[in-house]
């Protein structure tokens, strides 16, 4: 069973429209890790801060799913995002 899975996920710049991640799909089981290499610029941080609710929603444009605990963490109130996110 999946803890975590990223369906389709995009990312892009709100004021230019630039694509910075592009339609990637993952899923993470309990017990299991995972490694995302690639140069820099390659969109590994903006896909490891969108599964925390980090992006500012007034320069990123998100798509797709990421689905944490069956909640789409991209669908999620910023108190809910707090609550999955703890101190």
């Amino acid at each position: 069973m999946s803890i975590l899975e990223y369906k389709n996920f995009s990312v892009n710049l709100k004021n230019t429209n630039k694509d910075l991640v592009k339609h990637i799909s993952f899923n993470l089981d309990k017990g299991e890790s995972l490694g995302v290499v690639g140069e820099s610029g390659s969109g590994k941080s903006i896909t490891a801060l969108s599964a925390l609710g980090l992006l500012n929603k007034d320069i990123f444009r998100s798509s797709g799913e990421i689905i944490y605990d069956n909640n789409n963490i991209l669908n999620l109130s910023n108190e809910n995002l707090s609550l999955i996110r703890g101190n």
